[in-house]
């Protein structure tokens, strides 16, 4: 029994707590909306390992070719490993609150659905190429 004089699975029934994952009426205590830290941090190294390995391959080939400097490639190889850790730790914390409270959750993929959209339509400005004898 609880401290409210319920069991377990009483409890777990009215939605207080979640009932264990293997049926045995033990409750647990529910998922919050958020990952632990240790989680997104390792989504992240991971995300990181990924994108960098994918980019060092590819641009250890350039250097080799010619296409590219060392200078550059080691830029490439960041960026990307940055990008690739952001994209696993935001997809990771998205995923978490998906599955801890679908209709939150949806409506969060939804706006940052509709905002990475609103980036991707954005025109760049109009580069202006100063033209010889013309007043800046």
């Amino acid at each position: 029994m609880s401290s409210r004089g319920m069991s377990a699975k009483a409890a777990a029934q009215r939605g207080t707590v979640m009932m264990s994952p293997d049926f045995t009426g033990t409750a647990v205590a529910e998922p919050g909306l958020l990952p632990p830290a240790e989680v997104i941090v390792e989504a992240g190294a991971f995300g990181a390992a990924m994108g960098g390995v994918g980019t060092g391959i590819a641009s250890g080939i350039a250097v080799r070719s010619g296409e590219m400097t060392v200078k550059e490639a080691a830029r490439d190889v960041a960026r990307n490993s940055v990008n690739g850790a952001l994209t696993m730790s935001v997809a990771t914390v998205v995923a978490h609150m998906v599955r801890a409270r679908p209709m939150l959750g949806v409506g969060i993929v939804a706006v940052l659905g509709l905002g990475a959209l609103a980036l991707l339509r954005k025109k760049p400005a109009p580069a202006v190429v100063p033209t010889e004898g013309a007043a800046p």
